[in-house]
């Protein structure tokens, strides 16, 4: 049975939205906590559960090649980092994992690079993953108490840069094509307007550090009431 097209901002995509929002709206209803809650571990098992999916579907079920399948996207890798952030109630994770998702995942979400529309197992796979993510990063603001700081955007940054130099060394040995560093994504997408390789992951960088700083923007009124993050680690 063949997939439906994915349509960009269809019926089925305005629904994922949905009830990420929905999902979000109630998270932010509950309260500060000085402990790791059931909540906070359910949602971490399930970012870990459904990576683990992610790549048994990918290489078994859609016979995509293992090397393609790997969990290193930024937003897939990021998935993990959020997951030990609310495990560790880890404000070192949570520097960087903000940014991954208020900024790649939240772009993911809203402009997907889709092939394949609902119910496809890889439509219904990307926006769960994708939003656990944002979640994640909810729960640890409104259970947690944490907010990024001016330097957690220095922090991003370098951490950002570190795992894209990895992840290209990765590209060379695998022949890979991860954080798009060696070509554009097939579909349309705002790297078109940056030019040729190798000339728009230039043009990557400084969209990702204004992203970074738009992100943070929300909390720089209040972020120098926050010398010192509660349960940091």
């Amino acid at each position: 049975m063949l997939s439906p097209d994915f349509s960009l901002f269809g019926g089925a995509h305005l629904g994922a939205l949905g009830l990420l929002l929905l999902a979000s709206l109630l998270l932010t209803r509950g309260s500060r906590t000085t402990s790791v809650t059931p909540l906070a571990q359910t949602l971490a098992v399930l970012l870990l559960i459904q990576e683990a999916v992610k790549v048994f579907m990918f290489i078994s079920v859609y016979d995509q090649p293992w090397a393609q399948s790997l969990p290193l996207a930024l937003c897939r890798i990021n998935e993990f980092v959020c997951a030990y952030m609310l495990v560790a109630r880890s404000y070192r994770a949570f520097e960087v994992a903000y940014f991954w998702a208020m900024t790649g995942s939240v772009i993911a979400l809203l402009t997907p690079d889709l092939r394949f529309g609902f119910p496809d197992l890889r439509f219904l796979s990307f926006f769960f993953g994708h939003s656990l993510a944002v979640l994640a990063v909810l729960y640890a603001i409104v259970g947690y108490g944490f907010r990024p700081r001016l330097r957690s955007v220095g922090i991003a940054m370098v951490v950002t840069a570190s795992y894209t130099l990895l992840v290209a060394g990765i590209n060379l040995v695998l022949d890979t094509n991860y954080l798009f560093l060696r070509a554009k994504p097939q579909g349309a997408s705002i790297m078109d307007y940056f030019g040729p390789w190798p000339i728009y992951i230039a043009g990557n960088v400084v969209l990702t550090i204004a992203l970074f700083f738009l992100a943070y923007l929300p909390f720089a009124d209040v972020s120098a009431r926050w010398r010192h993050q509660p349960g940091s680690k």
